[in-house]
């Protein structure tokens, strides 16, 4: 994925997330009660696809480029979008369809987990490949993953703030994830050519 095309994917994510935290405070709500009323679907679908795919996409591209991608990383991350989207694409309309509601949010809840372990499963790879050259992007993975639990237990429920911060977090987190990868490829070609 080309840098350019990555940043415009960045920032179609933060435009499609203002509309489903129009109307309300950030930590009033959460995006599947936004995303569901009205003409807000639409938006919440394309954003869901667009953030899952982009997650999914990234994790695998990074690990290839790394050359420490192996069948637990793919896997984990194929089931990664798939519940992750399976969780979005059901209505969550409480009143109507309470188990569904609640399906939604299980699934939707645990895709995300399952994003956050796919980071974690290739940071594991990477120490694995470079030692301890990615330690401060560890540091940086728990430090967010931190202040997640916190804004929970803060709010005391799964706000939209919380996702925002989630989201937008792990997109750029795994930007700079990448550029530091490409780095190091490049100085280990470079080191090699001097063998």
């Amino acid at each position: 994925m080309k840098r350019r095309y990555e940043v415009l994917i960045i920032l179609f994510i933060i435009v499609l997330t203002i509309p489903l935290t129009r109307g309300r405070g950030l930590t009033e709500t959460n995006f599947s009660v936004l995303g569901n009323r009205g003409s807000r679907r639409i938006c919440f679908l394309l954003w869901a696809a667009l953030v899952g795919s982009y997650l999914y996409l990234y994790i695998e591209e990074t690990a290839e480029l790394a050359k420490c991608a192996d069948r637990t990383q793919e896997w984990l991350t194929g089931l990664a979008l798939a519940v992750f989207l399976c969780g979005i694409g059901l209505p969550y309309r409480t009143r109507l369809v309470p188990l569904m509601a609640r399906i939604h949010v299980y699934l939707s809840v645990g895709g995300t987990i399952l994003y956050l372990f796919c980071i974690r499963r290739l940071l594991i790879l990477l120490e694995r490949q470079y030692g301890t050259g990615f330690r401060i992007e560890k540091w940086i993975a728990i430090s967010m993953t931190a202040v997640g639990v916190f804004l929970y237990i803060y709010v005391g429920i799964i706000s939209s703030l919380l996702e925002i911060y989630v989201t937008l977090g792990s997109c750029i987190y795994l930007y700079r994830l990448r550029r530091k990868i490409e780095k190091w490829v490049c100085k280990s070609k470079t080191s090699m050519l001097y063998y």
